[in-house]
């Protein structure tokens, strides 16, 4: 099996880019999930409340 290897971006603007959505995407599941706000994402070609799978208490 062969994985294929990442490029880099050449635009130093976007070097930093996909961590920053990585980290701002974190964020914005951590505040959903202390203010009670739904937070919609596509899995699997449907769409999801990830703030109900988290949410304390919820096991």
């Amino acid at each position: 099996m062969t994985t294929a290897k990442k490029t880099r971006p050449i635009s130093p603007d976007l070097l930093g880019a996909e961590l920053a959505i990585k980290r701002a995407a974190q964020r914005a599941r951590e505040i959903a999930i202390q203010t009670n706000t739904p937070c919609i994402v596509r899995q699997d070609g449907k769409l999801v409340d990830i703030t109900k799978r988290s949410a304390p208490g919820a096991n």
